[in-house]
């Protein structure tokens, strides 16, 4: 991972960017289509529209899915959508939502029948 976008903009994407950005990798930006700001935490946000635009652009290695507390069929949807070539998708532990904390080792590989 050098180069990763978030998708989502909640209190687990927020930590989540913290704990990355400390940990010396680059944050390019934010996916999140229902958010009327430019930046979240000083982070560039873009809509998912931009996704391949962005990719593109900003070389983007890691895409990891910070919405914990969706459903499962709506996350399918989503993850299906963020699949592209040669990028790297993630995802947090179902378990995140249940702890006050975000950090590198919640994050999870995408189960393979997605």
């Amino acid at each position: 991972m050098k180069n990763i976008l978030i998708y989502g903009v909640g209190q687990a994407s927020k930590k989540l960017s913290m704990e990355i950005i400390r940990s010396g990798i680059n944050v390019k930006g934010i996916i999140a289509n229902n958010f009327k700001k430019k930046f979240f935490n000083k982070i560039p946000i873009y809509k998912e529209t931009d996704l391949g635009t962005v990719t593109k652009k900003d070389g983007i290695d890691t895409i990891i899915f910070a919405v914990p507390s969706i459903n499962n069929k709506k996350k399918i949807q989503i993850l299906n959508k963020l699949k592209i070539n040669n990028i790297n998708l993630l995802t947090l532990n179902d378990e995140v939502i249940l702890k006050n904390h975000v950090g590198l080792k919640d994050i999870n590989e995408i189960e393979p029948e997605l």
